[in-house]
């Protein structure tokens, strides 16, 4: 998930807060079960450059209830609608022993936002922890 900052997304619906009631993007949240996918669309560039388009989704959940984290249990009845989803393109430099990604990922849907989870409007509003910037070897997946 490249809209988020390692081990920083989830669990379930479930997020840590601070005393404003503000989502904690600092904290990691730890969980048992990942779900995890990817769709990618590459195209060249010049040479060796290529361009990606991406979008990201999946989120982390407990096996077991936790009453002080609720929302984090991984449910068959609604885990389906806990899938955070993040977008975003990048620059992909393939030296053929070696694949160098730069990648700028947005939040587009966090589902432990209370109230708006559709976070895309807020990418030009509020910038604090809407963009990630990823440097990577390799493909992510």
């Amino acid at each position: 998930m490249r809209a988020w900052a390692p081990r920083r997304l989830g669990t379930g619906s479930y997020a840590t807060r601070f005393a404003d009631g503000t989502r904690d993007y600092y904290t990691e949240q730890p969980g048992e079960v990942l779900l995890e996918g990817s769709a990618e669309y590459r195209f060249p560039v010049y040479s060796f450059i290529k361009g990606a388009l991406f979008t990201d989704f999946g989120n982390v959940w407990t096996l077991q209830p936790d009453a002080a984290r609720p929302g984090a249990e991984f449910l068959v009845n609604r885990f389906y609608k806990q899938f955070a989803v993040g977008s975003g393109f990048g620059i992909r430099m393939d030296f053929t022993f070696l694949i160098l990604r730069f990648d700028i990922a947005t939040k587009v849907y966090d589902p432990t936002e209370q109230g708006q989870p559709w976070r895309l409007g807020n990418a030009l509003r509020h910038t604090d922890n809407q963009t990630v910037v990823n440097v990577g070897l390799g493909y992510p997946f």
